[in-house]
């Protein structure tokens, strides 16, 4: 939306981006300047209401729209598919110095890797087809426009719309049957909290309607929202020690690479299956983007620490005398260089996952 559309709507682009107070006097100019009380249809009243993905890059998103946003994807699609053809090529080229015995043993490894990579890939992909895209409302845009008194009557309007809306969410929730149930404990939800938010969801859904839209959307945040958020960190945090812990043991960058692209994939599928949404276009984007960068560090970390170690050993030789002293230092080295591995691709894991819990949120 542009500028004018904004103000057109009464609300200036600040007070839903930024969330920041508007100043009476640029208030009193807003309404004076509109001759009518006609209000924007209600898909273009919602867009105005929603939180805009302006941290991506440097560059407002304004031109994610159409093909655009389509030869986007299919680029960062492309790169990562050339990351990781380079990666295999490049672990193919090491089983090749291997004896006959041990490449067997490897190829076995990568064909789980690969069988790994792809299971993650399907299952995000199922989780994107079945769920639709995040609304994203700005909680603090709804609530200015609800405390503002010369917009009281557009504010209701929209604020009933958008409480409608996530009604529908809180609604079609899958939390009542022990199957439901035992698959949101193994995303994140703790069991003995599982009954008191089926029992706050039912509440949520009979207050709807009989309260007004802006103390519903406050109670949502509360009793729907908030428990999701929660189990929502703790299967990042699950995703991200797994992938920490991993690579850290894994001998080869390749496979480092493979283990952060499933849990990733997997870390997405779950968070869609926790908020039953999927994220909107820019927010695939951004998470396409976040996942190529993690899987190129994590690929060459292992010459960086093998630089690090060697550089360790070289020290040591000068400073330590003995056979055993090189030796024990240099496995040191490798040790250390492995464990900070682990570290590197356990935060990317995380900040991925953070990102992708950010931009499913249907109320922010």
């Amino acid at each position: 939306m542009s500028e004018s559309d904004f103000e057109r709507f009464g609300v200036p682009p600040s007070a839903v981006l930024d969330s920041r107070p508007i100043g009476e006097d640029e208030l009193r100019s807003i309404l004076e300047s509109e001759g009518d009380d006609e209000a924007l249809h209600d898909d273009e009243a919602m867009e105005a209401l929603t939180v805009r993905d302006t941290g991506l890059f440097p560059s407002p998103l304004a031109w994610l729209r159409g093909p655009a946003a389509v030869s986007a994807l299919v680029v960062l699609g492309g790169v990562l598919v050339l990351l990781v053809v380079s990666q295999v090529v490049a672990v193919l080229s090491d089983v090749a110095t291997l004896p006959v015995w041990g490449q067997y043993g490897v190829y076995a490894l990568l064909a789980l890797a690969v069988g790994a990579v792809v299971f993650g890939f399907a299952r995000v992909t199922l989780a994107f087809a079945r769920f639709k895209a995040t609304p994203r409302y700005s909680f603090k845009a709804l609530q200015q426009l609800a405390d503002r008194a010369d917009l009281r009557e557009r504010a209701h309007t929209d604020l009933s719309g958008a409480a409608a809306q996530l009604a529908g969410i809180v609604k079609r929730y899958p939390c009542k049957t022990d199957e439901q149930r035992a698959k949101l404990v193994r995303l994140g939800f703790k069991r003995d909290s599982l009954e008191r938010f089926a029992s706050d969801r039912d509440r949520l859904l009979e207050e709807h309607g009989e309260i007004s839209p802006s103390a519903w959307l406050a109670r949502y945040r509360e009793l729907f929202g908030q428990p999701i958020d929660e189990a929502a960190r703790r299967a990042i945090r699950r995703r991200s020690l797994l992938v920490g812990a991993k690579t850290a043991a894994v001998p080869h960058g390749g496979l480092d690479t493979a283990i952060l692209l499933t849990h990733a994939y997997l870390m997405i599928a779950d968070l869609c299956t926790l908020y039953q949404l999927r994220t909107n276009r820019a927010g695939t984007i951004a998470l396409t983007w976040r996942i190529i960068v993690a899987a190129f560090v994590a690929g060459r970390l292992e010459d960086l620490t093998d630089e690090a170690a060697q550089e360790l050993t070289r020290l040591a030789t000068g400073a330590t005398a003995g056979t055993l002293a090189k030796a024990s230092t240099a496995v040191a080295g490798r040790v250390v260089g492995k464990a900070a591995e682990g570290v590197v691709n356990a935060t990317f894991a995380y900040r991925l996952g953070r990102a992708a819990m950010i931009r499913l949120r249907p109320l922010d």
